[in-house]
């Protein structure tokens, strides 16, 4: 396994997702490589499909949002699988140092196959963090260095300071291709010291004793 999913000195793994509901696994490197494998329609596979440098990626994310400032568009920090459930079309949702959210798909547009493996890892769309519209709020998250997504809800820890966080909840309940409101909201909750990680927490979890 170690081999296999291409533990390496030099660019070590940093982060490990699976998406139990296609069965694909998703590694993020030190680098920001993102790499798919497929686990076979059983589950029970692990074949390497595809790795995307976090400079191909910034390339194509560049060509999406030509208005935009690179530095808004990486590194990539997080990332995190979109279930079936959810979206059809969009598989991955990766998080910038800039707030970004990138969403990224295994498959080309037009795919018809209702049981599809993976086979590609290409950028279908991307939603800016708040600070970006017009008409919003001209506060907008800096530095993130961790996130958390699940089911719309976005969470972004970033650092202004260097003694405390800033967590950004952003919510508006639908993916860029599911239509729906455009309008997100987003609340902001100052954290004292750093975020080390996020994860959601069950409500029969001990924590919540």
């Amino acid at each position: 396994m170690p081999s296999l999913l291409g533990f390496a000195e030099e660019d070590p793994i940093l982060q490990i997702e699976v998406d139990d509901s296609r069965n694909i696994l998703y590694t993020r490197s030190e680098k920001g490589t993102v790499t798919v494998y497929d686990l076979g329609s059983n589950g029970e596979g692990l074949e390497k499909v595809v790795s995307v440098s976090a400079q191909k990626i910034l390339e194509d994310s560049s060509r999406l949002a030509t208005t935009v400032e690179t530095s808004n568009l990486k590194p990539i920090v997080h990332i995190s699988p979109i279930k079936s459930s959810e979206d059809d079309r969009l598989h991955l949702v990766a998080l910038t140092g800039g707030g970004s959210r990138l969403y990224l798909s295994t498959r080309n547009a037009g795919e018809n196959n209702p049981n599809p493996r993976p086979y590609c890892l290409r950028l279908v769309s991307i939603r800016l963090p708040p600070g970006f519209a017009p008409s919003g709020p001209t506060q907008k998250p800096t530095k993130v260095h961790n996130g958390y997504y699940k089911a719309g809800l976005t969470l972004l820890a970033s650092s202004p300071a260097e003694a405390a966080d800033v967590l950004w909840l952003i919510w508006n309940g639908s993916l860029p291709q599911a239509g729906g409101n455009l309008m997100e909201t987003h609340t902001v909750v100052p954290v004292e010291g750093h975020t080390w990680a996020l994860a959601e927490v069950s409500p029969g979890s001990k924590l919540m004793n």
